[in-house]
């Protein structure tokens, strides 16, 4: 699968986890089989997340707080904002061990919204798609884990899902995997989102995020 078609696929995600694609058309259960999806969990690959120790790879928020990205990271220039929602204000896309392992950190509006607030609305969109049974949007996209849990003492969402496309013309695309996880602090709303050109999740993938998480630097002063 191409880089554009998983950059679209990061985008539609984080758009609207449970809205059906718009040209998608009624869902037929002969030629459209549902995505096979645990109930739990999106299935593990052979290969191995990235390690963010060592890394000096930086994704320095708008309030000058940063982040420290896996090691293998490159940034990649994003051309797809307008796909975004208007509440993602900041994007930063990388590569992360090549051009089909895409790591999307999205700065998101708090609105004037508590850090709590925030990630209560994301759990529920997120349990929602979660939920969801309507044919037409679970064979492009199913939800499997969502977790409300805490990673370095900071409360952050986890989930996973299996992603076909955006739309119709998608149909005949293979499923691909997608990890998200949400975390606020300091008034600093992140949502990243890792894809890559497989049917299952690399081993470690949340330690990765842990990781990243336990990275989170104020700005000095």
């Amino acid at each position: 699968m191409r880089r554009v078609a998983l950059l679209s696929l990061l985008a539609a995600c984080h758009s609207s986890p449970s809205s059906p694609p718009a040209d998608a058309g009624p869902a037929k259960s002969a030629s459209r089989p549902k995505i096979p999806v645990s109930a739990a969990v999106i299935g593990t690959s052979s290969e191995k997340a990235p390690t963010v120790a060592g890394s000096t790879v930086k994704a320095t928020l708008s309030s000058g707080a940063t982040l420290t990205m896996p090691a293998n990271a490159v940034v990649r220039e994003m051309k797809g904002q307008s796909r975004l929602p208007e509440i993602v204000h900041v994007t930063h896309l990388f590569n992360v061990g090549g051009p089909k392992r895409l790591l999307m950190v999205n700065e998101t509006k708090l609105d004037g919204r508590t850090c709590d607030a925030a990630l209560d609305a994301e759990l529920e969109r997120m349990n929602k798609a979660k939920s969801d049974t309507d044919s037409a949007r679970t064979f492009f996209r199913q939800v499997g884990r969502v977790e409300d849990t805490k990673m370095s003492g900071v409360r952050v969402l986890y989930g996973d899902s299996m992603n076909r496309g955006i739309s119709g013309r998608d149909a005949g695309r293979p499923a691909v995997a997608m990890a998200t996880l949400i975390m606020c602090r300091d008034q600093d709303f992140v949502i990243m989102m890792y894809t890559l050109d497989q049917p299952g999740l690399p081993q470690g993938i949340k330690q990765m995020f842990g990781d990243i998480v336990s990275s989170y630097t104020p700005k000095a002063g």
